[in-house]
Formats: structure tokens, sequence, C-alpha cells
């Protein structure tokens, strides 16, 4: 069997067709890691690890161990 992104994707019943690119500003994402303690972006470009969510904070601290 060769193994090849089509039949991964059969296999995972995905689709084959190209996804729309999905844009995502700053902002954004400073909203959804802090679950909207912080709106905008911090000036200083670093999000203080007590603003962020529970699930974030945990995936921090696995990140900066590795």
């Amino acid at each position: 069997v060769e193994f090849s992104p089509t039949v991964i994707n059969k296999a995972l019943e995905n689709s084959d067709e190209p996804q729309s690119d999905v844009e995502v500003n700053d902002n954004t994402v400073c909203k959804t890691i802090t679950t909207n303690h912080v709106k905008t972006w911090p000036k200083k470009q670093k999000v203080p690890a007590v603003k962020l969510s529970q699930k974030y904070a945990i995936l921090n601290r696995i990140a900066t161990a590795n």
C-alpha cells in the first residue's frame, strides 16, 4: 500500500479539496489564550503568564520545560 495525503485523507474521511486560510490577528490570539482577560496584544510583545487561561498556562509550563 502506498501512502499519500490522498490515502490518509480517505482513511480519516477528510476531503482532498483545499481549505481556505484562516486569518487571525494578534488581538484575537491574545483574547483566546487569556479567556478575554487581555483584549489587545501588549506593547512589550509578551502576554504575562499570570493572565493565561489554565489550559495555556499548562502548555506554557510544558514548553518552558522542554
